[in-house]
């Protein structure tokens, strides 16, 4: 028998490490689940050279897994040897029971950890999405401590779903919220049963199955009209917010996102088209320059319409702007908490976000007639099903135009 660990993808900056066990002519390889930066690995030596990992298990901790995983190998191995005879289906199966035991070790809030620092490392995803993972951590936390639970891979299921839910209407968190939490929380899921962190497969099933028992929709989708942009086109406003209703007419001609937004460079813009990398898509998109953005960008410096702006303030700044323009008629607001619904009307304003000057884009194009198709051709929507809150939104827009004819 021999056992020996090695890295799946040794050029890449951090690799699994995976275990190779041999006996005769019968050959496993599995993943172990650890993943290591690639430069600290010494395959002579069969460990992890000492380093500061400030990101990932550090290198004593996970030299002493792999010393202790190699043990139980040739432990369970010996045992098996006098049962019965070794062919490649019994030495899978005994590296996997091993395997999956290690893995079971694993608490969600283990596997959070993991795969946050992995990002952190990797630099893969946004400073606001590493934080978006972080405070869902931070819930999950105080679920555990509330409940006087340990969540383990295998309790993220059906009743977890509707507990969770629970959880956050206690604290007035609506539904809405609860869904892009769970969003959150299959994603490090996924990642952690494509790592070999855990053995369930079932979750994403079953957090789908109990959310449908939650309305998650409620009715605070907005968009500005066209009358509305024109009021935060032609308003005074001081300097900064000047640079703020800038930025946000930028991206209301353009509809990129937030994220997008930031990875505009000078380079980006040419005389007829935007080109920038989606990480929503994971690709370069393009927008057409409009007569309104081409305006804007002949009248500003381009530099100054790019963004360097946390979210936060840029909120703020977008719904300031809105209240001063005078965009302050009231809207009812549906907001779910668990099985209950809570009405309150708010000012416009106080509804408006970024996100706001892609719903703006795309219902002023559907209201002049631009066809649903067409318009998913600028936007990248993957599905009808994506785009069919703003088709009502402008469908209710026309309902009442006539009402005011008739």
């Amino acid at each position: 028998m021999n056992v020996k660990f090695y890295l799946d993808k040794p050029r890449n900056t951090i690799s699994m490490i995976f275990i190779s066990a041999t006996h005769n002519n019968n050959r496993v390889k599995k993943s172990t689940g650890f993943k290591v930066q690639s430069k600290y690995w010494s395959q002579k030596q069969q460990k992890v050279k000492n380093h500061d990992s400030k990101n990932l298990l550090p290198p004593i901790a996970l030299n002493s897994f792999l010393t202790s995983l190699s043990a139980k190998i040739f432990t369970a191995f010996s045992e098996l040897i006098l049962d019965e005879p070794i062919n490649n289906e019994t030495l899978k199966k005994l590296i996997s029971s091993i395997l999956d035991n290690s893995s079971n070790t694993n608490s969600l809030v283990d596997i959070f950890d993991k795969y946050i620092s992995e990002m952190e490392l990797l630099q893969n995803k946004s400073k606001s999405t590493i934080t978006k993972y972080k405070e869902v951590k931070k819930h999950l936390l105080k679920y555990e401590s509330q409940n006087n639970v340990k969540l383990m891979p295998n309790d993220i299921n059906y009743n977890f779903t509707i507990n969770f839910y629970n959880y956050f209407s206690a604290i007035m968190v609506s539904n809405v919220s609860v869904g892009t939490y769970l969003k959150y929380v299959k994603s490090t899921m996924n990642w952690g049963l494509q790592n070999n962190l855990h053995s369930n497969n079932k979750y994403s099933k079953e957090i789908s199955t109990a959310s449908k028992s939650f309305n998650n929709k409620g009715n605070h989708k907005s968009a500005l009209t066209e009358s509305e942009l024109s009021l935060i086109e032609n308003i005074e406003l001081s300097d900064e917010l000047n640079t703020i209703r800038n930025m946000f007419l930028f991206q209301t001609y353009t509809c990129l996102r937030f994220s997008e937004m930031q990875n505009l460079t000078i380079q980006s813009v040419d005389d007829k088209l935007i080109s920038v990398f989606s990480n929503k898509n994971n690709k370069m998109i393009t927008r057409p320059i409009t007569n309104k953005l081409k305006k804007l960008i002949e009248n500003n410096k381009i530099e100054e319409l790019l963004f360097s702006i946390k979210l936060d303030y840029y909120n703020m700044g977008i719904k300031e702007i809105c209240k001063q323009a005078g965009i302050d008629q009231q809207v009812e607001v549906i907001r779910n908490y668990g099985k209950t619904n809570k009405i309150t009307y708010l000012p416009k304003y106080e509804l408006m976000s970024s996100h706001i000057a892609r719903h703006t884009f795309v219902s002023i194009l559907l209201i002049k007639g631009m066809s649903v198709s067409e318009v998913m051709k600028i936007t990248d929507h993957s599905s009808y099903d994506v785009l069919k809150h703003y088709v009502d939104l402008e469908k209710t827009r026309v309902y009442e135009k006539v009402g005011d004819l008739m």
